[in-house]
This record gives C-alpha cells, structure tokens and sequence, in this order.
C-alpha cells in the first residue's frame, strides 16, 4: 500500500564500522522491490543527520537495525 509522501518502507539503521553490511542488506531488500532508507544513501550532503534519521524512523513500517559490536559501542 503506497502511503503519500513516504518514500521507503524499511529504515536501515547502522554503526559507520557497519555500513558495508547495511549496504549488503539494502541491496538485498531492493531487489525484491523493498524500499529502503539508509542515511548513507538518503541524507542530502550538508544536511542535519539527527533530524533526517528520526523522520526515516517515523515514517519506516519496519526498522532494521545491524546490532554489532560496533552498534552496542556507538
């Protein structure tokens, strides 16, 4: 179901060390059609982080998030 104004279904969220396997997985869920945010790919350059992630995450219906050591530390 298309919801007007959200452009993704799934927010990918990551430590930096991570973002070869954040990389990895939007790839993969793209290819079925599932559309992702990765704050790598969809923060404009120059723009605030923090309020982009957080609008990713409201608008999100899932959120993934790579739990590693790097994420736990971070």
């Amino acid at each position: 179901m298309e919801r007007p104004g959200v452009t993704h279904d799934v927010m990918i969220s990551y430590a930096t060390r991570d973002k070869s396997v954040a990389t990895a997985i939007c790839a993969a869920l793209e290819a079925h059609k599932i559309r992702c945010w990765i704050a790598s790919r969809d923060v404009e350059p120059g723009a605030e982080w923090g309020p982009k992630i957080i609008r990713a995450i409201d608008a999100a219906r899932i959120m993934v998030v790579v739990f590693s050591s790097a994420a736990n530390e971070s």
